[in-house]
């Protein structure tokens, strides 16, 4: 009996974790739904897209990054005082 209970219990866990869809990955979570993101997407998806006449292939794509903020914590701590340093003498001056 006890047997039995287990492979039903197994069962409806299988069938539920089949069943169940991940839902879609967001990307730009913290953006807000402006042009600007719908150009990027519409970018990303064309540029990816084999078919597209835009495509471009894995190894010829590269990323870059600007210095807005998002990634001042990889940078050194010497790097940060003296932009830090910089940034208040061009306010005082």
């Amino acid at each position: 009996m006890k047997k039995n209970v287990f492979l039903l219990i197994a069962c409806v866990c299988l069938v539920c974790s089949c069943t169940v869809k991940k839902p879609a990955k967001e990307y730009f979570p913290s953006w807000n739904n402006c042009e600007a993101l719908s150009a990027l997407q519409e970018y990303v998806a064309d540029v990816t897209n084999p078919q597209s006449e835009h495509f471009i292939p894995v190894e010829d794509r590269i990323a870059t990054f600007d210095m807005d903020g998002t990634f001042i914590k990889t940078t050194s701590s010497r790097v940060l005082r003296k932009t830090s340093i910089a940034v208040l003498r061009a306010g005082l001056e």
